[in-house]
């Protein structure tokens, strides 16, 4: 609500203008001011964006954008969209992914060929019906186990 940030921004401290606000309202939704109280706001209430810029990708994961546009080269699953601009547009689902291929890279050390065959096997469900079964031999062993302590 626009009357909310006006009165946020009051209490923060900053300039806000209301007839720039009217003077610029085909150009410019909401005054310079009321776009950072409003980015404050989001953040305070937990509010996530639905698309992020390389750049904010970029200080999130931090990693490159150069390593950022590689990897879309590299990996079919990691797919941003471009606006009309040709600027790429992350969504939540890009960024996880993102984190994923760094964690499977940089944490356990594979190669971009290992993290392809890794991140392929959990896209068509391979890597979940090994889980599964790891799980169920885990609970076996735990049985077993408790079989062997009792008697």
């Amino acid at each position: 609500n626009f009357a909310e940030l006006i009165k946020v921004s009051y209490a923060v401290g900053l300039p806000c203008d209301i007839s720039l606000r009217i003077r610029c309202r085909a150009f410019v939704p909401y005054p310079r001011c009321c776009v950072l109280v409003r980015k404050r706001f989001m953040r305070k209430k937990g509010i996530e964006k639905l698309y992020y810029s390389i750049g904010e990708v970029s200080e999130r994961t931090g990693l490159g954008t150069h390593v950022l546009r590689y990897w879309e080269t590299e990996f079919k699953q990691l797919k941003p969209r471009k606006n009309r601009a040709g600027r790429r547009t992350y969504t939540s689902k890009d960024i996880r992914i993102v984190e994923r291929i760094r964690y499977l890279l940089k944490q356990r050390g594979l190669t971009i060929k290992g993290a392809q065959k890794v991140l392929a096997a959990e896209e068509s469900g391979e890597g979940s019906e090994r889980m599964r079964s790891l799980v169920e031999l885990r609970r076996f062993l735990k049985d077993v186990l408790e079989q062997l302590e009792e008697g």
